[in-house]
């Protein structure tokens, strides 16, 4: 089967892992990324502004997305950016009337940006939050279904013969990798004082406390996961 998706070509992203996931079951794939279709060195600190306020570029990057993914003719289409203008996915479907489009949400409601994917027409929806799917599917009648994340082993790999024997060495009771929202950061500081030895691995979201600083490690990707992943 030949598969196109439309989202992040970073390495270790959500996209990395489905294409390697669907490339190691010998499907064919490939990974068209709009936030990579005009680079923002010059003008990197309004890089965030123009992608969400820009009619103009809003426009261009939706119409090359979807001409790109046109012209490769997948029999699937799989969409994770919750960004994706609405205009991408209808002309998609308009011009591949025989290819399923879904949307792979990684996320949760209130992180939907303008809630592009509501407003676009879907086949499938799959999410890994079991109530935002129980909303798609109960209040907005969508096809929605439960698709948990997992992790990949063939990207990271340990070392570590035991779950004793990995907690001896990084010495953390419990990580927590992600990004941390102002409502996680209060859950983790009660857990903190509650005597839990925590440390925090990711991207700092708004408004990060000063005082949770001394938990935060740094951002880890693929290989070095192993370090901490048993």
């Amino acid at each position: 089967m030949k598969i196109a998706i439309i989202g992040s070509s970073n390495f270790d992203s959500l996209e990395y892992h489905i294409a390697d996931s669907l490339s190691f079951l010998n499907h064919e794939v490939k990974i068209f990324d709009f936030y990579k279709i005009i680079p923002f060195k010059k003008y990197k600190k309004y890089e965030l502004i123009i992608r969400r306020l820009s009619d103009t570029y809003l426009n261009y990057v939706s119409n090359k997305t979807a001409k790109d993914v046109i012209n490769y003719n997948p029999d699937l289409v799989i969409g994770t950016y919750r960004d994706i203008h609405p205009f991408c996915i209808e002309t998609i479907k308009r011009k591949l009337t025989n290819a399923p489009v879904i949307q792979i949400n990684p996320d949760q409601l209130t992180t939907l940006e303008h809630q592009q994917i509501f407003a676009s027409n879907y086949d499938f929806y799959f999410s890994k939050d079991m109530f935002m799917v129980k909303f798609m599917r109960d209040k907005m009648n969508l096809n929605a279904y439960y698709l948990p994340e997992c992790f990949n082993q063939r990207v990271c790999k340990t070392d570590f013969a035991t779950k004793i024997e990995a907690e001896k060495k990084i010495k953390i009771d419990v990580l927590i990798y992600g990004t941390f929202y102002p409502y996680r950061n209060r859950i983790i500081d009660y857990l903190i004082k509650s005597g839990i030895n925590i440390k925090m691995c990711g991207n700092k979201g708004h408004y990060f406390p000063k005082h949770l600083d001394k938990h935060f490690l740094y951002p880890i990707y693929g290989q070095d996961k192993s370090d901490f992943i048993f």
